[in-house]
């Protein structure tokens, strides 16, 4: 029986906010599917009449590498593991942490610029210190390759990993910093969600090494007592992510833009938001932040490859950049404007717009009433 640990999906990686690595690491710990392949095998007098066959091939080490590389993280994290084979269920095995770690390796980056190798050379510990969640596969060591190596935007990293017997590698560029023009970090510049018919308008130029862009929204809100609102009852945020876009090259400077539709913000909110008679809302004075996060092309391939198929074929090809095994290393950037405040016209909208008349939206008279209250 031969078991293949399903590939962790980057599909919302890009922007999973601005979270740091550690947080896109415990989608690791989601792991508990496997896609198990049995062969079936027909005997049949016209090919032999023996009974005594093997099911299993024989085995073979596969090692799976997943690891996505920010310059601007403090730590970054490897998944090393890998494939099993064996005669027991599949399920026995998954619990078995042996199935899936390697007992030793050696792990590290090569600096490289201008394809130059430079002396600086980042090693990887092992470390538990993000837990597995329960699942069918084991938690009894849930071993992850963590380095606080600080990394340099302009150069290239090789990975190597040594294990009994193998060599595995990898290499990926950073994503480069780039520029956000709309919205600005401006105090002075508000955003405008007034009219259905004219949308919002994010705009940057493409960074270096960027293939795939994910804009994610940050909406901050309070909700107070009704009879008492300087009661506060609590602070929270709702996140909504928009559909991904491409760059054309990864060369950078590339400018891109993408509308965000009034009437979808504020279906958005109603759709994460329940009506709630014991509570008013207010929309935070700093009430949206502005998520860009980017990916590199490796990942972008791998992301287009792993989506579902949606026509009636359903093999489809496979993508690894890993040397001598399969996974992905690739690389992510995230740059975020942050503390925009909505206009006038658009806090209105919250309270008695028709998408969320109903969410108890403090109107902008009485929200200002409040900011100015509780600066």
């Amino acid at each position: 029986m031969f078991i293949f640990l399903k590939p962790f999906l980057f599909l919302n990686l890009l922007s999973l906010t601005p979270q740091k690595w550690q947080k896109i690491i415990e989608s690791f710990k989601n792991m508990n599917k496997i896609i198990i392949f049995i062969g079936l095998i027909f005997l049949t007098a016209f090919f032999s009449c023996k009974s005594d066959f093997e099911l299993n091939a024989e085995w073979k080490d596969i090692t799976q590498i997943y690891g996505i590389l920010n310059q601007s993280d403090s730590a970054h994290y490897l998944k090393i593991c890998k494939v099993f084979l064996g005669d027991q269920s599949a399920y026995v095995m998954a619990a078995e942490a042996d199935s899936v770690n390697y007992a030793q390796a050696e792990v590290y980056l090569q600096e490289y610029k201008n394809n130059v190798q430079t002396n600086n050379k980042f090693y990887f510990d092992t470390t538990t210190e993000i837990p597995k969640l329960p699942g069918t596969f084991s938690t009894q060591k849930n071993i992850l390759y963590k380095s606080k190596a600080v990394l340099d935007p302009t150069a290239k990293y090789k990975l190597h990993v040594y294990l009994p017997g193998k060599h595995v590698t990898a290499e990926t560029g950073l994503v480069n910093d780039f520029y956000i023009m709309k919205p600005t970090n401006s105090e002075y510049q508000q955003i405008s969600f007034e009219s259905s018919e004219i949308p919002y308008r994010t705009e940057w130029k493409s960074a270096v090494n960027g293939k795939i862009y994910e804009m994610t929204i940050n909406f901050h809100y309070l909700e107070v007592e009704p009879a008492s609102p300087n009661a506060l009852i609590k602070e929270d945020s709702i996140l909504w992510v928009l559909p991904s876009m491409l760059a054309t090259s990864v060369l950078g400077g590339e400018t891109m833009r993408q509308e965000i539709g009034t009437d979808n913000f504020y279906r958005f909110i109603a759709s994460e938001l329940q009506a709630n008679p014991n509570v008013k809302r207010v929309a935070k004075k700093t009430t949206l932040d502005f998520i860009l996060t980017v990916g590199g092309e490796d990942l972008n391939t791998y992301i287009e490859v792993s989506k579902p198929s949606d026509g009636l074929v359903q093999d489809k090809p496979t993508f690894t950049n890993v040397e001598n095994g399969i996974g992905i290393f690739s690389c992510r950037y995230s740059k975020s404007i942050k503390g925009k405040q909505l206009t006038i016209k658009s806090i209105d909208s919250l309270s008695t717009g028709v998408f969320t008349k109903h969410l108890g939206f403090f109107s902008y008279s009485k929200t200002a009433e409040y900011w100015s209250l509780h600066p």
